[in-house]
């Protein structure tokens, strides 16, 4: 029985990650009102991978599956099958990214401006066999919220939290350079246009876990950098040409006097392109750490994660 589906778009308040509905669309007596709904927006900090997963939540779960700054989530009976659902949640990603992406690149999240979707949730949940939707008559299981319950290993408790934020011009590669660190090889690939900010948290090495966020230079040159503060590690991600590679020097001295215990390196990226510094002289314009990076190269992967550690251990 699906009760509800809600769209979240997360944000960081207070440096905090938490997350504001801009669609809702209920089947039964649940709406982002609702103190589930609420509970899991709550929970938003204590998740560990955003790409997707299932929270359980007194009698009901929910099952959410992220894009870019955003989550979709599927509020189901504890006893229905998660699996088409995700594959339901998949198809309503692609028809919004198709229709709406634009929309929310312009920072623009009016609930109003994404009514239209209701058409692809529509679509997408009534092609579900054996899970039936709640009709309006029906009540909602009447639960208390609980913690969530999640099956976690025991290595996962115990690994060392950090916030590691990669900063850089647009296109110089900052999410992808996360998505491989935070993915692995799973995350590499093709580049993709890069939004104001992105966040992602979770384990990054089997020692680490790290809240991970995205920052461009403008915003920081327009002074927020309030988005940095408790940053542990700071990557400078340039696509190693010159211009950017000393636009994006000119950033370190923003930021050193605001984070003056922050570790800091450099990722030169794009180093397979035409024009590319040489790394040696790279490094001698920032006087810091530096790795060659080719981010869209999942071979990389190990000297990445390697490298972070290294600065996360001030070796």
């Amino acid at each position: 029985m699906i009760w509800s589906f809600f769209l979240v778009l997360t944000e960081l308040i207070n440096f905090q990650p938490t997350g504001k509905t801009i669609y809702n669309q209920k089947f039964g007596q649940l709406d982002n009102d609702s103190p589930l709904i609420k509970k899991f927006i709550s929970i938003i900090p204590s998740i560990e991978d955003y790409d997707s997963g299932n929270q359980l939540i007194g009698k009901i779960q929910f099952i959410y599956s992220g894009y870019d700054d955003l989550l979709f989530v599927v509020c189901a009976d504890k006893n229905d099958n998660a699996v088409p659902i995700v594959q339901a949640i998949e198809n309503m990603k692609v028809a919004f990214a198709q229709k709406f992406f634009n929309v929310i690149k312009e920072g623009k999240d009016d609930p109003s401006l994404f009514k239209p979707f209701k058409t692809e949730v529509d679509k997408a949940l009534s092609a579900l066999d054996q899970i039936v939707l709640a009709t309006a008559p029906q009540a909602a299981p009447v639960t208390v919220p609980t913690a969530p319950e999640k099956t976690t290993p025991a290595s996962a408790t115990q690994k060392e939290m950090v916030k590691i934020a990669f900063v850089g011009a647009k296109n110089a590669g900052k999410r992808t350079t996360l998505k491989l660190l935070f993915s692995g090889a799973s995350g590499s690939g093709p580049q993709t246009e890069e939004s104001e900010m992105m966040m992602k948290k979770g384990p990054i090495s089997d020692k680490y876990a790290a809240l991970l966020i995205t920052m461009p230079n403008d915003m920081i040159e327009a002074g927020k950098t309030q988005f940095l503060s408790n940053t542990d590690v700071v990557l400078f991600v340039t696509s190693s040409q010159f211009k950017d590679m000393m636009a994006t020097r000119k950033i370190y001295d923003i930021i050193k006097p605001t984070l003056p215990n922050a570790r800091y390196g450099v990722i030169a990226n794009k180093q397979d392109a035409s024009g590319a510094v040489d790394v040696e002289a790279i490094r001698k314009v920032y006087e810091l750490p530096i790795v060659p990076m080719v981010a869209t190269d999942a071979a990389n992967y190990d000297m990445l994660k390697i490298f972070v550690e290294e600065l996360i251990e001030g070796a």
